[in-house]
């Protein structure tokens, strides 16, 4: 686990906390808030899915190759938005 602390003048130290597995892929967050965020992986080893319990918020990422081609957006399991992408870039073509 790693721990990165912001301090700034006059506020409450700001500590967020980062877990990664043995493939050294970021698996967990857990914010200054206490929200804490779940990362999975396929296996290939790309990202796709994130889930915070707290704010009921989960992303999940579909891949073309190495590409994101499509992301969506749960919000206490009800789909509030899409994304598609073009294959040469992140450039949106449709939300």
């Amino acid at each position: 686990m790693v721990t990165k602390v912001e301090k700034r003048d006059g506020f409450r130290k700001q500590e967020t906390y980062y877990r990664w597995n043995g493939k050294n892929k970021l698996i967990g967050i857990t914010t200054p808030k206490g929200d804490i965020w779940y990362y999975k992986y396929d296996a290939l080893g790309r990202r796709i899915a994130k889930e915070c319990p707290q704010q009921h918020l989960r992303i999940e990422y579909l891949w073309d190759g190495d590409q994101i081609a499509f992301t969506r957006t749960f919000k206490n399991d009800e789909l509030v938005s899409e994304r598609h992408s073009i294959f040469n870039g992140f450039e949106l073509i449709a939300q």
